[in-house]
């Protein structure tokens, strides 16, 4: 168990760093609007891996890959659904009150609306799909 547990971090701080880097660099690129000038991409990467959400962001990540490797190894598929599903539809609207609480407009922190919505349809659909999963379980 603790080597799957390892794993599970090792894999979910690397994905998740992935994920922020692809971020920043098509950011970089001007893929997002930022409301300043855009740097290079690589200074622009440089300060963000210096960036406090690189971080967080690993620390973070290895947590939920290592919670997620112990509820499968568990076979508790539903709890790792409910986790991501949650993230999925609860990540746009923390973004939005993280903005709100440093001052600025909310729309800053929303890039693309039409992407944060199939986020969150995503995240609600992967919930109502797997509650009713369970239901039906329950049911037989």
């Amino acid at each position: 168990m603790p080597r799957r547990l390892i794993l599970g971090a090792v894999v979910g701080a690397v994905s998740t760093i992935a994920a922020l880097a692809g971020y920043s660099l098509v950011r970089a690129a001007g893929g997002f609007p930022t409301g300043g000038q855009h740097r290079g991409a690589v200074s622009m990467m440089m300060a963000a891996v210096g960036n406090r959400w690189f971080l967080l962001g690993a620390l973070g990540g290895a947590a939920l890959g290592g919670l997620g490797s112990l509820l499968a190894a568990r076979r508790q598929w539903e709890m790792v659904a409910a986790v991501v599903a949650s993230l999925l539809v609860l990540e746009p609207a923390t973004r939005i009150i993280w903005a709100i609480t440093r001052g600025e407009a909310a729309r800053t922190m929303v890039p693309s609306p039409a992407v944060w919505a199939l986020e969150v349809l995503c995240g609600c659909a992967a919930g109502v799909g797997f509650w009713l999963r369970r239901v039906r379980q329950r049911r037989s």
